[in-house]
Order: structure tokens, then sequence, then C-alpha cells
């Protein structure tokens, strides 16, 4: 019978703790992200200062979806301002919208300029999932944004955002943890969209002077 020296079985507990990451690495693909915001010509003209937010739009599909769009809507608003935009308060946007439109999202070109607002920013949400939150603090997301110019009608700086979100922190969260470990995983994605937001400069600057980050 073979024996088994206490040498040779501390080698293959280190095998083991070398190898299992490795493995676990593996469980999950990587999720291909992509951020692709860029601004027009007509923002450095325009220079908004106050954005109205309106609404997320949910096109994810799914009911359970539902229930983090307010929260998303309240990250942006809250982002809007490091990028030194000031966003309009939420329950003014909110009245607005209930006098004009019932509580309804009406056209675009239909609200441009109705709320003394300088642009509005439309969020659209298609998808989000949880599925690796429970396990890996991590949350996937897709989702449009546009900011649109309360003069003109039209986009100044926008695009699409495909990332996965990692929530610092270690371990397994419990369940009492997920409501916010999701308040923070949109928080991240919100200053994660809008850090491709140039930067408002105080005061008329020409084109061409836009500063993507800082």
């Amino acid at each position: 019978m073979r024996k088994w020296s206490a040498a040779s079985g501390l080698f293959w507990l280190c095998l083991w703790a070398l190898l299992l990451p490795a493995a676990g690495c593996r469980l999950y693909s990587k999720y291909p992200e992509r951020l692709d915001l860029q601004p027009t010509s007509l923002l450095p003209r325009e220079n908004p200062a106050e954005v109205a937010v309106l609404p997320v739009v949910d096109k994810t599909g799914r009911p359970k979806a539902q229930k983090i769009l307010p929260e998303l809507r309240r990250a942006f608003y809250r982002r809007l301002m490091e990028r030194r935009y000031t966003p309009l308060s939420l329950d003014y946007v909110d009245r607005v919208l209930r006098t004009r439109a019932g509580g309804a999202v009406p056209l675009v070109k239909d609200l441009a300029g109705k709320f003394g607002e300088d642009a509005l920013l439309l969020i659209t949400l298609n998808s989000w999932s949880e599925r690796l939150l429970r396990v890996d603090r991590r949350v996937r997301a897709s989702l449009e944004v546009h900011l649109v110019s309360a003069r003109s009608g039209r986009e100044i700086w926008g695009g699409t955002v495909d990332t996965e979100i990692r929530v610092p922190g270690h371990g397994m969260p419990s369940p009492d943890e997920i409501p916010l470990l999701r308040r923070e995983a949109l928080d991240i994605l919100a200053g994660k969209t809008l850090s491709r937001l140039p930067k408002r400069k105080i005061g008329t600057y020409p084109a061409g002077t836009l500063e993507q980050k800082g």
C-alpha cells in the first residue's frame, strides 16, 4: 500500500490551491465591454448647463428590471453634478410630465424646452443581469444614453454602453447585502457612462477645447 508523506501531501495541497483559482476564472466568460459614447460638434457651441433627466425607458423585457429604473435615474442625476452640469429636480421634471402627458413620456421633440432646461438626458436600459451578483458581486448591463439639446432638439452627446460592473468587496454577499450591492452597481454604471461626457466648461468656450476626462 502506498504511503503518503507529509511533504507529498503538502505538495498536492499547494498545487490544488494554485489550480483552483485558474479553474474558477474559466467559469465565466469575459464580458465584451463597449463604451461607444461621443460628443457632437453642438456640445461645445451650446455648452448646456441645466439638464432634465427623464424617466428611464425599460427595454429589457423583464418585469423585475422595473424596480431598478428609479435608482438608475437617481444615479445619473447625482453623477451629472460631477461633470459640472446642473440636473433639474426629478420631482419637478415628473410634475411637468404629469401636467403635460398624464405621467407618460411624450416624444422628445414635444418635450424640448418644456422644463426650462438646456438639454434632456434620455436613458434606455436594454439589458440588466444579476446572475453573478450573488456569486461574484458582478452585474452586466447594456444601455443607451442621449443628451439632446433643448434649443435644437438634436443630439449633442451619447451612444451605447455594454459593460460588466464589479462592486468592491470580498466573498459571497449575504441576501441582506444584495439591495445595497445593486444600488452601488447602478451608481458605478452611471459614473462609468458619464465619465465619457466632457466636463462642462464654466463660461463660453470654443469648439475643440472639450475635456474628455478628469
